[in-house]
């Protein structure tokens, strides 16, 4: 009952058009039953006809006003979804062109954040790989680590002989890095970092990976999220608006054919950072914006792939969408252990 009540509520129009179009059946079927002894050669019997007629014709009329009524308010909202829809495409699409880095914009300053964000990412996994381990408090170090121990030994050993007062000592000076997210002090031995990626990639799982995206995406926010923070809400706002929408299967297609390979990188990114929210990867994973991702773009995906399959090139899109879902499903394991600092 609740929901035949419902549906007549949000259906006035269809529902009145529906009782006019059977009401006029039924009195036609009516009509016939009582009167069926042929054709009558009375006036007065051919005039009661006719008034009864018109009786029936009148409500088929209404019903057709009403539909017309419903035609129209239809068309109506659909054109005023299309121009709300193109509105915020329009939006997203000037703030693409605003976001700005070493005086390239849109997609080549995309690029270079998504280097950026890689960059962070394997520096990250190869630290964290140092503390896991204890790897530095081993009288030999692991020889697969061992270039990037000696590298940030060697910054670490630099700092604490060109000021006299610092006292950290190396174990708390990784861990600091690690938990503040001071990757910038590393950049500099990503290639030490990167030579030990391919060893710690034989072991890595995917919760692993997760966190370190997660760390990267805070340290991008948090550097640069003065260019992105409105971006991003722009996005998420124009997924909730495709979701309500009566085309939502067209919208979301033109929107993710608007994406570039570098945005849908940091857009992964973004997904599984404190500023994200449970609704905006919801709506990533029903839309397939990932869809189009490209692997070369995702370097740990290559590098764990590399070292399963020995030839990154072959692999299906099947694999990648699949590392991508795990990357994403840790995330929704994870999202109530989160304090997020915003939510939709």
């Amino acid at each position: 009952m609740k929901k035949i009540l419902g549906w007549l509520t949000s259906n006035v129009l269809l529902a009145f058009m529906y009782f006019a179009v059977t009401l006029s059946i039924i009195m036609l079927v009516l009509y016939f039953v009582v009167f069926h002894k042929g054709f009558s050669n009375n006036d007065d019997s051919w005039a009661n006809f006719g008034s009864y007629f018109a009786s029936i014709t009148g409500l088929l009329a209404f019903a057709g006003v009403l539909y017309s009524i419903k035609i129209s308010n239809e068309n109506n909202k659909a054109s005023e979804e299309r121009g709300i829809f193109f509105k915020m495409l329009e939006l997203y699409q000037k703030q693409t062109d605003l976001v700005i880095c070493n005086d390239k914009n849109g997609v080549e300053a995309f690029k270079e954040y998504a280097i950026k964000a890689n960059k962070y990412l394997v520096i990250y996994i190869a630290l964290n790989e140092l503390i896991k381990n204890n790897s530095y408090k081993k009288p030999f170090v692991a020889q697969y680590i061992e270039p990037f121990y000696e590298a940030v030994n060697s910054f670490w050993c630099q700092l604490s002989t060109e000021d006299e007062c610092y006292e950290e000592d190396f174990d708390d000076f990784i861990i600091r890095i690690q938990n503040e997210k001071k990757l910038d002090y590393l950049i500099d031995y990503y290639n030490e970092a990167q030579r030990c990626s391919n060893i710690i990639m034989e072991s890595i799982i995917a919760e692993e990976i997760y966190l370190a995206m997660r760390c990267v995406a805070d340290l991008l926010y948090d550097k640069y999220g003065h260019l992105f923070g409105q971006y991003y809400r722009n996005i998420y706002y124009l997924m909730d608006m495709i979701s309500k929408s009566e085309e939502e299967n067209k919208y979301s297609k033109i929107f993710r054919a608007q994406l570039s390979r570098y945005e849908l990188l940091l857009l992964l990114y973004n997904a599984v950072s404190t500023q994200s929210s449970i609704d905006t990867v919801k709506y990533l994973i029903k839309y397939d914006i990932f869809n189009n991702i490209v692997s070369d773009d995702i370097i740990m995906f290559n590098k764990i792939y590399c070292v399963l399959y020995c030839e990154p090139e072959s692999l299906s899109r099947k694999l990648l969408r699949g590392f991508v879902n795990e990357i994403l499903v840790e995330y929704q394991k994870d999202y109530k252990n989160i304090e997020y600092s915003w939510q939709p």
